[in-house]
């Protein structure tokens, strides 16, 4: 039997508002998904804005100190070296004097100006007053000696002369012959940069840094913290992807202190440093946690409204089911009780059967073969088994002795008229209604397995399972009571 007209809304109204749950949450999966990206996207464009700037920046800065280096190699040999007495008469071209009559670029940018023989010991100095000290070990005044004639970045270091850090960016000096001569120096200090890097909001976590191409911090900050100078990252993420190229972007642990950062390198060419800016993914995606948080609980309140209207939708349709039911019950007490108002013994005998269908229903596991919500409509429409009866005459159907044979040829019509009665009602009710099991009963109660049974003399299995089932009731009851016939 085909569900109700109320259980297909309820089901429509169940699976519509079950899309529109799962929908909300789809829609939210993809509406987060996006905003996500757009945030990291967003952050990794600032990341690379501030390595730009910060590469022009150490560019500009690096350029400067070099040709502060290179004009102050070319006084010093042009002089002839030992004939320059002062350090003011060595810094008489254009850019040297400004590295040493600015005194804010002399404060903030270097430590000392200084040079130093072919053997290590400075012979020029811009410190006041002038501290002889002698600099043979020093990585980049050995790799000068030994054969390396370019401009040179190296590690920070702390300074003999002064005591403090200094970046060594250094030229090699050369005699007239074309021998080794010295070192022309440039103390430059670590925190120019630092403090540079300071300026801008980095956030909680993000850093910057100041990298040489063997992997060494040169200068940086850490959340508004210098880093330790001279610090190495050369077995992270970070130092593996700027050996593979002069410029990139990733995302995970660039470094090894276990925070994930969004992360922008660029190459300082010609120079051997790299700038390296890191966002704290933490800190970047903060305000998408805040919205999606906000997302969240608007798509949970949207899918209490959608719930609330089912559970309200369900309300009003089980109202009217029961309605229906209780419609139904009463159309077909109503006929029961038409039967039984022609025949006084039939009225207990529709009850009684109705209970024994109830019993064999219930105890025959016809669940497997009917939807579990039919079997009360079935037990309920084996009462008007006999409402073809009303089709009989009195003087037949009320006769207290035995009827004849063509009187019960008569009687033996009720359940064609039964039937005929309840196909009428089901051209009214339509075909989802419970008559279509009141007919099925009705017409083939009184078939018989061998074939022997009326109207339509059926036999095994082609008579209905239902209408079997009600003439073992009804035989039962015709047994176990007194009946006039």
């Amino acid at each position: 039997m085909k569900k109700t007209a109320y259980l297909k809304a309820s089901m429509l109204t169940g699976i519509f508002c079950a899309v529109m749950i799962v929908l909300s949450w789809v829609a939210l999966s993809v509406q987060l998904d996006r905003d996500r990206d757009r945030a990291l996207l967003n952050a990794f464009m600032q990341a690379d804005n501030m390595a730009r700037a910060f590469e022009e920046h150490s560019l500009r800065t690096v350029e400067n100190v070099r040709q502060v280096l290179v004009s102050l190699k070319e006084i010093y040999e042009k002089r002839g070296g030992g004939a320059v007495r002062t350090f003011e008469q060595a810094a008489n071209a254009s850019v040297a004097r400004y590295a040493l009559e600015s005194r804010e670029a002399q404060r903030s940018l270097f430590n000392l100006l200084s040079i130093a023989d072919e053997n290590g010991d400075l012979v020029l100095s811009s410190q006041v007053p002038f501290n002889r000290v002698n600099i043979v070990h020093r990585p980049f005044f050995q790799a000068h000696r030994d054969g390396e004639r370019g401009f040179l970045v190296g590690t920070p270091i702390l300074g003999t002369a002064t005591g403090k850090w200094y970046i060594p960016m250094s030229l090699a000096l050369e005699k007239e012959d074309g021998s080794f001569g010295g070192v022309v120096l440039a103390s430059v200090n670590p925190f120019y940069f630092s403090d540079f890097y300071n300026s801008v909001q980095l956030g909680s976590q993000g850093f910057v840094l100041l990298i040489s191409s063997s992997g060494e911090i040169l200068a940086g900050v850490i959340e508004g913290r210098e880093v330790p100078f001279g610090t190495s990252i050369a077995e992270s993420r970070l130092f593996a992807a700027m050996s593979r190229s002069e410029e990139g972007a990733l995302s995970g642990v660039g470094i090894a202190d276990g925070v994930s950062r969004l992360l922008s390198y660029r190459a300082v060419s010609p120079y051997p440093i790299f700038v390296a800016v890191g966002l704290a993914e933490e800190n970047v995606l903060w305000g998408y946690r805040q919205r999606r948080t906000s997302m969240i609980v608007g798509v949970f309140v949207f899918d209490l409204f959608v719930a609330g209207f089912f559970l309200a939708f369900r309300r009003v349709a089980n109202r009217e089911r029961r309605a229906e039911e209780r419609f139904r019950e009463t159309i077909i007490n109503s006929m029961a009780i038409l039967a039984e108002h022609r025949d006084k013994g039939t009225g207990a005998h529709i009850q009684r059967t109705k209970a024994y269908v109830k019993l064999l229903l219930e105890r025959s596991g016809s669940d497997a073969l009917y939807p579990r919500k039919d079997l009360p409509l079935i037990w309920q429409s084996a009462a008007l088994h006999d409402i073809g009866k009303v089709g009989v005459p009195d003087a037949i159907l009320l006769k207290p002795g035995s009827l004849t044979r063509e009187e019960f040829e008569i009687v033996r019509q009720h359940p064609s008229i039964g039937g005929d009665v309840l196909g009428r009602t089901q051209e009214l009710l339509g075909k989802d209604s419970f008559v279509v099991y009141a007919r099925e009963i009705t017409e083939c109660h009184h078939e018989k397995w061998d074939g022997s049974g009326y109207p339509r003399g059926l036999k095994g299995e082609s008579i209905p399972l239902l209408a079997r089932i009600m003439a073992i009731a009804d035989v039962y009851d015709a047994i176990v009571t007194r009946r006039p016939y």
